[in-house]
């Protein structure tokens, strides 16, 4: 075998060979185009225009880089959503058990005023008391504050007059109990006399006088009393009982009072989840996702924050449950039965400005864009501020705006399009968000119509590119697929080239990288996008940007000094053969500089790639591999030469740590099992050492720590010239009874003593020497990635070797590239050198040898 097409892939920095004043965008695109020749990028397809990131009018801030929180986005989107503030509205709800195991929920409301114009007030639906003319003069429409309205009420729905408490004395003589009634909702204010009260609508006896808008009288005032949480509806005497619902559909900040009645051997609770598989495992009840309290005061199961309120009456068969959902996530929630776990229904909790939050709950709504020619739909988050807010002015504005859909392509940036203010919590075209060029001058600032932007870039391999790469900042990452089939069968690779300099990068991996709302265009490092995945297992310590740190990272340089760019450079990779049997996914990326005419190798690296690393070790549907090995040509210890395999984790600063409770570790990557520390935090552990050594006639200490060749060869393994007794100087007869060259000088053996006789001057010297056919040099191949490791986890194909050489004469030169011919057959090119010159080594000739160790890969 032979490694692929016999030499590198290679690209020339800055497009051509020989170029100079490269820089550090053509050592980007050198990488980028070297890897797609040799096959190295991903499979994930390419994307074209993907919308990423919504920038604030007069901000570059993403989204998840502080621009959630950036008060720019207060000047777009019109003046703030005016719903009445407090907005509370509380719901009734009688719950009963229709006896074939499932929940009837039956609305029930208490009127608080009927008046004698047919009029009827229901306090604390949600309107409160807003000033009409204010409201009118704003362009607030009654939708926008009404309980009602929002409830999604309409004329023509329909009601039973109950008397739950059986006192039929205080019920207008013009309403029968049990009678179905009909209402008549107001379109607008003008429809409301008494214009005090939004949550105000009339009644008719048929549907008929209710479409028609023929709404009843009455003689009298009639006065009730105020709806509010955790009442005993038993006790009123006028009851509007709406037909049973199968949702119930709430806001942010609402009172919900659930009337639990003839429920024996239903104990009922709320939960977040409808999946039975999480609150019923194995068929029984587990409360670990009950929205559940510990002794009336703490939360169980869920975090305490700021404004949050506490439930009441979970578990009941009788008697109330009671929860202001202030403080509460949007989203769904169930009413569930502890015995049953098909007896469920949805609670929705809808946004509301009216809310308070505490970072966690911001009221947000969602808008999908419509497809339009190549441009994909997309999905925005508008979230708005809240009573929290301050100024108050501000309550009701535009918070931030975040992007939904992952991947929506076609999209260009400053792409011009408008987010219908009445489908984001407001009205339209007054609360319209207008997105284009960014845009926020003085007038648009004061109108609040400034215009936010929307940024795109392309993402994906397409086996020819980048992950993603970023310019501006020096950064590409790398998709390596292992084995797309599994779970954790992809890794990204970081390279970030340092800002300020053209020799130094670093290196780091990860389970995911993370683009959407991030900006692909900031010059902040760190602000294009993070690291993804799971706290103390695939990242460290809350630690999710990949910014420039001299600790975080392994670091290396990949040019010749601070002037790097005065010599040409290219970019190269060896790879294994596609046909290797034992690996043709072993490659090496490879910096190589022109320095006085000679190929000089800065870096040498290898990126875990494929299945053949840790087999029979690690599987990749429960680790990921992210391990980082450098070839590097050193001295040890200061006299001898060596190639140094220097394996690194994705991250070098606090990766390894073992200790129980600590997020310092990345417990999912693979080679975290060889490199785990029970205390280490920092970076003297987080990379294990393999040295190949020269072991020709070499000062070395035969240290376990380097990798010592076995080499015999009859040329050198024999003792020195000797002169016994005879006239020649340079004759070396050994009169050793004949053991080896015997002479006609002969022996006498006197008291069992070998003595010498004197040689004749025309003898034929002697040495003693091994025998030729113990000799052993050859390229040492099957080299283990790290020979501290138990299990091996990866030897490298046996195209790569190490070969050991002493030469002369002394001032010998090896560069990355040169030829060396073990036979016509097998051929070798080196990858990294390192050697000493001008040494005086086997022929004790000073100065006349050069020796040291070479990387190489067999190219024939």
């Amino acid at each position: 075998m032979a490694i692929q097409n016999n030499t590198p892939f290679v690209r020339h920095v800055g497009g051509t060979e020989g170029t100079t004043g490269w820089s550090r965008t053509d050592v980007l695109n050198a990488i980028e185009q070297v890897l797609a020749d040799a096959g190295i990028h991903g499979s994930s397809p390419r994307k074209g225009g993907v919308a990423v990131n919504c920038l604030a009018p007069g901000s570059t801030l993403p989204f998840n880089g502080s621009g959630y929180n950036t008060s720019y986005w207060n000047d777009c989107g019109g003046p703030g959503v005016k719903n009445n503030m407090p907005a509370l509205s509380y719901r009734n709800i009688r719950v009963t058990n229709n006896g074939s195991g499932n929940y009837v929920l039956t609305p029930i409301w208490h009127p608080h005023v009927i008046y004698t114009n047919g009029e009827i007030y229901m306090d604390k639906m949600g309107g409160g008391n807003p000033n009409f003319a204010t409201n009118t003069s704003n362009n607030i429409p009654l939708e926008n504050i009404s309980g009602l309205h929002r409830d999604g009420y309409q004329t023509g729905d329909s009601f039973i007059l109950r008397n739950p408490s059986g006192d039929p004395a205080n019920i207008p003589p013009e309403l029968t109990v049990g009678a179905t009634y009909y209402m008549i909702v107001p379109a607008t204010y003008n429809d409301i006399a008494n214009a005090t009260y939004p949550d105000t609508f009339k009644i008719a006896e048929t549907l008929a006088d209710a479409n028609n808008g023929v709404a009843m009288t009455f003689a009298n005032q009639w006065n009730g009393t105020t709806m509010n949480s955790d009442q005993d509806p038993n006790l009123w005497s006028i009851e509007f009982e709406f037909p049973a619902i199968t949702k119930l559909t709430v806001r942010q900040d609402d009172y919900i009072t659930f009337h639990l009645t003839g429920l024996t051997g239903h104990p009922t609770t709320i939960v977040d989840t409808d999946d039975t598989s999480l609150t019923f495992p194995g068929g029984t009840y587990d409360d670990s996702r009950e929205l559940l309290m510990t002794g009336n005061t703490v939360l169980k199961n869920f975090q305490i924050v700021g404004y949050k309120s506490e439930i009441t009456g979970l578990g009941l068969e009788t008697g109330r449950i009671v929860w202001h959902t202030r403080g509460w996530a949007q989203g769904d929630y169930v009413l569930q039965c502890r015995n049953h776990s098909a007896m469920q229904n949805i609670i929705e909790v809808l946004p509301s400005v009216a809310t308070y939050e505490n970072g966690y709950n911001q009221p947000y709504w969602d808008y999908t864009t419509p497809a339009s020619g190549s441009r994909q739909q997309c999905t925005f988050r508008v979230f708005r501020e809240t009573m929290e807010v301050n100024p108050s002015s501000d309550r009701g504005k535009v918070k931030c705006v975040r992007i939904q859909t992952p991947d929506s392509t076609g999209w260009t940036t400053n792409e011009v399009f408008t987010i219908p203010g009445d489908q984001i919590g407001g009205v339209s075209p007054e609360n319209d968000i207008v997105f284009g060029v960014n845009s926020a001058t003085t007038q648009q600032v004061a109108d609040i119509n400034a215009i936010p932007s929307i940024q795109v870039m392309d993402v994906g391999s397409g086996s020819t590119n980048f992950y993603a790469k970023y310019v501006q900042n020096n950064t590409a990452f790398i998709e390596i697929d292992n084995d797309v089939n599994k779970t954790y069968g992809k890794t990204f690779y970081g390279i970030r080239l340092k800002s300020d300099n053209n020799y130094q990068l670093q290196l780091g991996s990860g389970v995911k990288w993370n683009y959407l709302n991030w900006n692909p265009t900031s010059s902040t490092a760190g602000h294009e996008g993070c690291w993804g995945g799971v706290d103390g297992f695939d990242v460290v310590d809350n630690t999710w940007s990949f910014n420039w740190s001299e600790e975080w990272y392994a670091k290396y340089d990949y040019g010749v000094g601070s002037n790097a760019n005065t010599y040409p450079m290219k970019v190269q990779v060896w790879k294994a053969n596609t046909n290797d049997p034992q690996d043709p996914n072993f490659y090496i990326l490879q910096f190589v500089q022109n320095v006085a005419g000679n190929d000089e190798s800065q870096l040498s690296l290898y990126f875990h790639k494929g299945t053949v690393i840790g087999n029979g070790i690690w599987d990749l549907d429960h680790v990921w591999q992210g391990g980082i090995t450098a070839f590097i040509p050193q001295t040890y210890s200061s006299y001898e030469e060596v190639i140094h395999f220097e394996t690194h984790m994705p991250r070098n600063y606090r990766s390894i740590q073992e200790d129980l409770g600590t997020n310092h570790a990345l417990r999912r990557c693979a080679e975290y099992g060889y490199l785990r520390d029970a205390g280490e935090t920092y970076t003297a552990n987080n990379s294990a050492s393999t040295y190949y050594g020269n072991n020709l006639y070499t000062d070395n200490n035969n240290s376990s720590a380097v990798i010592k060749p076995y080499f015999r060869d009859s040329a050198v393994d024999k003792d020195e010239v000797r002169d016994y007794k005879g006239d020649n100087s340079s004759v070396n007869i050994a009169y050793g009874g004949g053991i080896i060259g015997k002479a006609t000088g002969g022996t006498h053996d006197y008291n069992n003593s070998i003595d010498y006789y004197t040689g004749n001057k025309s003898d034929i010297a002697s040495v003693t020497q091994m025998p030729s056919a113990a000799n052993y040099y050859k390229p040492i191949k099957g080299l283990p990635l790290q020979s501290g490791w138990a299990p091996v986890p990866y030897y490298l194909p046996d195209d790569f070797v190490v070969i050991p050489f002493n030469v002369t004469p002394g001032a010998t030169t090896f560069h990355t590239g040169d030829s060396i011919e073990v036979s016509a057959s097998e051929i070798y090119k080196i990858v990294e050198v390192s050697y000493s010159v001008n040494r005086t080594t086997y022929d004790n000739i000073s100065s006349n040898s050069c020796k040291g160790i070479a990387f190489c890969a067999r190219t024939t």
